[in-house]
């Protein structure tokens, strides 16, 4: 159990750029796991991890180098280059699913980085958080993407998205699915207590979501 951030190093041509997040503007980088361990893992401790997966092109081109920018900070969480095969088939997928998954440990905190990962990566990732979250009760805090394509070409700043709320629609989905199908509330409670959105706070919304539970129930 830790924090735990997860990316993916492609085989681009990859430039200097400069990433914002909210209102936090990066230093000028060359890869964009830089800006995000940056962002995201400076409290990273000894119980915690930063896990890199890399085709055997990508390890040859960039992890040298990508290496010595994360051993430069001077962490003290544990850098965890694993390696991946290029995915060719439908049985290749399945086995990245399995290596990916075997890789996040119980109760795990994610921060995701899909800038670089395969096209068809990012629905698979979501469908391992979504398996890990219920069977590692893992808890995702953060899905990312840092926008080269977007940077302004004149102060070379490229905006980073935040993509969590795609996944946390997908929880709201599934919960309102039990709800309104079982009359369950558990999922939908949980939800609510990842948000602090709505207007009547929400202990209060939990209790009204228990209350329709037991009357449902009685």
């Amino acid at each position: 159990m830790g924090k735990h951030f997860i990316s993916f190093l492609g085989t681009g041509a990859y430039q200097e750029c400069i990433y914002s997040y909210g209102d936090k503007i990066g230093k000028k980088v060359v890869y964009i796991q830089d800006a995000f361990i940056d962002f995201f893992c400076g409290d990273f401790d000894k119980d915690d991890k930063i896990t890199i997966f890399l085709t055997a092109q990508a390890k040859a081109k960039h992890w040298d180098s990508l290496r010595e920018a994360i051993k430069s900070k001077k962490l003290r969480c544990i850098l965890n280059p694993v390696d991946i095969i290029d995915s060719n088939t439908e049985a290749d997928i399945w086995g990245l699913f399995e290596q990916i998954y075997n890789e996040i440990s119980i109760k795990d905190e994610i921060f995701f980085d899909l800038t670089h990962s395969f096209r068809y990566l990012p629905m698979l990732f979501f469908s391992i958080l979504n398996y890990a979250t219920y069977l590692k009760e893992i808890v995702v805090k953060g899905i990312y993407y840092g926008a080269w394509e977007a940077r302004n070409p004149e102060s070379n700043v490229a905006p980073v998205f935040d993509l969590t709320q795609a996944y946390e629609l997908m929880q709201w989905a599934n919960a309102a699915d039990v709800f309104t199908n079982y009359g369950i509330t558990d999922k939908l409670a949980k939800c609510v207590k990842g948000t602090a959105r709505d207007y009547l706070g929400t202990s209060g919304l939990i209790k009204q979501i228990e209350a329709i539970s037991k009357n449902i129930s009685c």
